[in-house]
């Protein structure tokens, strides 16, 4: 599985299996956890950057169009700090 499988494909499907029930309920709760690299382009991982880019896009555009109906969130995560990093700038 890939980043464009992973980050786009799983989410958008997953999102929609779940948008159908809330949608005939009425209601529901989506949180959203995307990255700050979806609101801003970086070096050398411009497809880690654009995938993040349809989190955000996809979660507002859902926002907007069911609002009354579904509780939307989106969390951005700034940096986390894992053994990579750590490795990167030691």
């Amino acid at each position: 599985m890939d980043m464009i499988d992973l980050n786009i494909k799983a989410y958008h499907i997953l999102t929609k299996l779940f948008l159908k029930d809330f949608v005939k309920r009425d209601y529901g709760r989506i949180l959203n956890v995307a990255s700050m690299a979806g609101l801003m382009p970086g070096p050398y991982m411009a497809t880690y950057y654009a995938t993040k880019n349809y989190i955000v896009s996809l979660s507002l555009a859902i926002y907007e169009e069911l609002k009354k109906e579904i509780n939307l969130m989106l969390r951005y995560l700034y940096f986390v700090l894992d053994q990579l990093i750590l490795i990167l700038i030691m």
